[in-house]
């Protein structure tokens, strides 16, 4: 579009440049100034529907990012939870073979005692 602009750009330097054919100069110039306007419309109403396209992306992005931040949050908090609840099993594991280890030491020492 913008070398359609260049070239009304320059057809309105040369028409201005020619005062000798003051009518037909005119005409031309009017049908010129005609036709940059109705470019221009057209230009304008393809930038608002574009600005009206882009607007809708926007929203629809920060509607994707609003609940991709959501469904993140609750998936650490998720993660989290069973981060905590596989602690907990780990110690009371822990505790638990400790326990186990403690009472087979105590049999080893009851057998050697036993033996001697």
């Amino acid at each position: 579009m913008s070398s359609i602009f260049r070239r009304w750009k320059n057809r309105l330097r040369c028409s201005s440049k020619r005062y000798v054919q003051r009518s037909r100069s005119s005409i031309l110039t009017e049908n010129e100034f005609k036709t940059v306007n109705v470019a221009m419309d057209k230009l304008s109403n393809e930038n608002r529907i574009l600005k009206e396209r882009f607007d809708k992306l926007e929203e629809r992005c920060q509607r994707w990012i609003t609940d991709e931040q959501v469904y993140l949050l609750r998936r650490i908090e998720q993660l989290e939870d069973e981060n905590h609840r596989l602690h907990e099993n780990y110690q009371a594991y822990q505790k638990q073979s400790e326990k186990c280890i403690g009472s087979v030491t105590d049999l080893i020492i009851k057998a050697l005692f036993t033996q001697e």
